[in-house]
């Protein structure tokens, strides 16, 4: 009964074995020569146990002794099919996906290099043709006679002396400047007393500040932080007087030039308003003119450093993409530590021929299948390269 036992045992475990072999021939066609190897030394050892028992009946119990260690080696063999066939699934996932992740890392990086020029070529294009026609702009100003920027300066050179021209000659204009000239002096007077109002209050600032120092003195270390309030508001006041004295500066010399254009004004005669009128207007055409290229001239600026913000960002993009060589060194190395675990496996089943060998061998297999399970975990888990695409991860300049 104990040897029927052996047997169908030693069935169930080539069985598993065949199993196992159509699971794993379609990862790593290597493996099938090894478990075949494995399941011929089971049968043969199968076949050997049954001639043994018909040959020689006398010896069933040292027989059914055997059956037991069979028996005992037939569930470490289990055992360690099992670790054998878990370690193969996960290094042959493990690889599978990092032969993933490398075909995605080298897609993505040559679909951004490209993308990444070809957007470069493109923007540089368009950015020298806006630069050209800002150089034809200023070459060619706004007028469908083609009127170019050197006569344009003559033009409003001619038409401004014109107008400088009409001006002197205007008597009735210069009566209402002189009467202008008149207010704006006494408004600048109204200034000046302004003025020494602010002068005043910058004064009782100053003073204030003072005897707020000299009260954070008598307070000591309590007043110190008032102190330095203190020392800011005395300080703000000195700018104060300062940028008062200045504002006065600058508007004395104002007066003197209002004072210098009304003597001017004095002697104006008086002259034709026609000739005026149409002056102003000239100034004004061309006036109007500037004013188109300018803004011309500022969205084509403005569209430049659009543009220059997306060079910028393309070629982040194209560095990024670069770096897909290093990426990929790494993940080739993370295969290379699965494969090597699968060499290490398959160099400790070479040596197994005969069941009697697989016995001896079961707990070096068992331990090699541990310590690789374990390695490959650790591996995985301390990665260096986890992304699998070029769009994630920092960009690091070569």
């Amino acid at each position: 009964m104990l040897n029927n036992q052996n047997v169908q045992l030693k069935l169930l475990i080539a069985l598993c074995l065949v199993a196992i072999i159509n699971q794993v021939a379609l990862q790593l066609p290597w493996l099938t020569t090894v478990f075949l190897v494995i399941a011929t030394g089971i049968v043969i050892n199968l076949l050997r146990s049954e001639s043994s028992q018909q040959a020689d009946s006398s010896q069933l119990e040292d027989t059914q002794l055997s059956n037991v260690t069979d028996m005992y080696d037939a569930a470490l063999l289990k055992e360690s099919v099992e670790q054998m066939s878990a370690l193969i699934d996960q290094e042959v996932s493990v690889i599978e996906q990092e032969h993933q992740r490398v075909t995605g890392l080298v897609r993505d990086a040559i679909s951004g290099i490209s993308y990444s020029f070809k957007s470069l070529q493109s923007l540089s294009q368009e950015q020298q043709q806006m630069i050209s026609e800002v150089i034809e702009t200023n070459q060619n100003i706004g007028d469908e006679g083609g009127t170019t920027l050197a006569s344009f300066v003559e033009d409003s050179n001619q038409t401004l002396e014109d107008f400088v021209s009409v001006i002197i000659n205007t008597s009735k204009q210069s009566l209402e400047t002189m009467s202008y000239t008149d207010e704006m002096v006494k408004k600048i007077s109204g200034i000046f007393g302004l003025l020494e109002q602010v002068e005043n209050l910058a004064s009782q600032t100053n003073l204030l500040a003072l005897n707020a120092a000299i009260e954070a003195a008598r307070a000591g270390e309590a007043g110190r932080g008032f102190a330095v309030v203190a020392n800011e508001v005395r300080a703000l006041s000195v700018n104060s007087t300062e940028l008062n004295n200045d504002i006065r500066a600058e508007i004395s010399g104002a007066q003197e030039t209002i004072e210098k254009l009304r003597s001017s004004v004095e002697v104006m005669a008086s002259a034709d308003m026609t000739s005026t009128l149409q002056a102003k207007d000239n100034v004004s055409v061309m006036m109007e003119h500037v004013g188109h290229v300018n803004e011309q001239t500022t969205n084509i600026v403005e569209r430049l450093a659009t543009i220059s913000a997306q060079i910028d960002e393309t070629a982040v993009t194209g560095v990024r993409s670069l770096q897909f060589e290093d990426l990929t060194y790494q993940t080739i190395d993370s295969l290379a530590f699965n494969l090597n675990n699968l060499a290490k496996l398959k160099q400790v089943l070479a040596g197994i021929s005969t069941l009697e060998d697989m016995s001896q061998q079961l707990n070096e297999v068992k331990q090699v299948c541990a310590d690789a399970v374990a390695a490959s975990k650790q591996a995985n888990e301390e990665r260096t390269v986890s992304q699998s695409s070029m769009d994630e991860g920092d960009v690091e300049l070569f």
